[in-house]
């Protein structure tokens, strides 16, 4: 509960239980109030020219789908079962339990799976002449998260974020491996440019491996020993509700 209460005055809580979520940002939706909202620090974007532009609709359009573990459908029959499922949830709105009390429906509260149908707005491929891909890492975004260490602990957990982040853009640059049927050919070497204030820029050699490993442990080690940041891996073991495995079905 501590987790699911920070607060960007405060995300230690949720910093130590899934660092991932404050690194790459979150967005906690589905309580009814004090919805927590981490923007990201790390954005990125790719683009390409189009090979042949004359063709007005050159696009293969993307087939979407959402394949639920648990079963296809979920519809709760009995009434008493959907009480206890919406009683063992946390901060469900008033609407979104009473049209689920009200039909039973596992669609409403994000369960069951959905079946493909064809999307006419999503891209899913295209050929083209040049792509670009960027990444930017923002310490100005990264300077509004405090974590309740003071000023030289909170900076040194920004900093071990920082230093993670720039280590997964270097693992990409090494392997920048798009999805299947998409092979690029690189043109030149990833540029590093650092925007300082007044328009000032100062340009690094490529990130690598190697050398974003190490500013990582060197990271950590000052993040332990400033604001006892501990990386040891854990279990975060989640019990299902019966109610909600009695009640699904493969069919859909």
């Amino acid at each position: 509960m501590d987790a699911r209460n920070s607060t960007l005055e405060n995300l230690l809580p949720l910093f130590e239980l899934s660092p991932v979520t404050v690194l790459f940002g979150g967005w906690d939706s589905t309580r009814s109030k004090n919805q927590l909202r981490i923007p990201s620090v790390l954005t990125g974007e790719m683009y390409g020219v189009l090979a042949d532009q004359s063709d007005d609709d050159p696009a293969i359009h993307r087939a979407g789908a959402r394949i639920d573990p648990v079963g296809a459908s979920v519809s709760v029959a009995k009434k008493a079962d959907r009480e206890k499922i919406v009683g063992d949830s946390i901060d469900l709105s008033e609407n979104t339990k009473n049209k689920f009390i009200g039909s039973g429906k596992g669609s409403i509260i994000g369960l069951g799976a959905i079946p493909p149908s064809a999307d006419k707005g999503a891209l899913d491929g295209v050929s083209v002449r040049g792509i670009v891909s960027s990444r930017v890492l923002s310490f100005t975004m990264l300077r509004t998260f405090h974590f309740g260490k003071g000023v030289e602990g909170d900076a040194a957990i920004r900093a071990l974020i920082a230093a993670a982040l720039l280590r997964a853009m270097a693992g990409y640059d090494e392997n920048p491996v798009v999805r299947a049927n998409c092979a690029l050919t690189e043109t030149g070497k990833p540029s590093v440019v650092l925007n300082k204030r007044y328009g000032e820029k100062e340009e690094f050699e490529p990130l690598t491996a190697e050398s974003t490993e190490k500013l990582l442990e060197e990271a950590y080690t000052q993040a332990r020993e400033k604001a006892g940041i501990v990386w040891n891996g854990q279990e975060f073991l989640v019990q299902g509700n019966p109610a909600v495995f009695d009640n699904a079905s493969a069919e859909e």
